[in-house]
């Protein structure tokens, strides 16, 4: 998943042009992850990072700094009233904060059923972001670890091919007990 990831942040950066790039964490499998790119990727991912200020936000995942790439390492970045980190924080916060760590996704609606995808889920004072891996799985926006996070509901933005759809989160289902005989 390494190069198609690649070409997603390549595909990205050339289309908006950023001059910093704040990763939220996971951004490897492991603590050795950076270390074990193969050479083409490596140098790929040097030539992408080229001229901007790259911001490590660590992970679970990847909870010290990449071995060999440009940037500096994190464990939270502030921007103004504005925090990143890798997992949000719950209860009330000053400012507003982006996260990323479950990996959110959702459920549309269809006539055939429906269509999964990831998705952002945002309220006044938070995001929390998708995943950007090719193949890194995701939690349902509905999970309690999400939508605990969101106490008065949030919206979810579904990733389309080409544009998003935007439907309000759902509550969780409330667990039954199922009765024993």
């Amino acid at each position: 998943d390494t190069r198609e990831t690649l070409a997603r942040l390549g595909t990205a950066l050339r289309r908006w042009h950023p001059e910093r790039l704040v990763l939220l964490g996971d951004s490897f499998h492991d603590p050795g992850g950076a270390a074990r790119l193969p050479a083409a990727e490596a140098a790929l991912l040097h030539r992408l990072l080229e001229g901007l200020e790259v911001v490590w936000v660590l992970g679970n995942h990847d909870p010290v700094p990449p071995e060999g790439l440009p940037g500096r390492a994190v464990e939270e970045w502030r921007d103004g009233p504005l925090a990143f980190r890798h997992q949000a924080r719950p209860g009330a916060m000053q400012g507003a904060e982006i996260s990323g760590h479950f990996h959110p996704k959702a459920t549309m609606p269809t006539r055939c059923g429906g269509i999964t995808r990831p998705c952002f889920v945002a309220d006044a004072k938070r995001v929390m972001l998708p995943a950007f891996g090719a193949y890194t799985g995701g939690l349902d926006a509905a999970d309690p670890a999400i939508a605990g996070l969101f106490p008065r509901g949030a919206r979810l933005f579904l990733l389309g091919r080409d544009r998003l759809f935007s439907m309000p989160a759902r509550k969780p289902a409330p667990i039954r007990a199922i009765p024993t005989i």
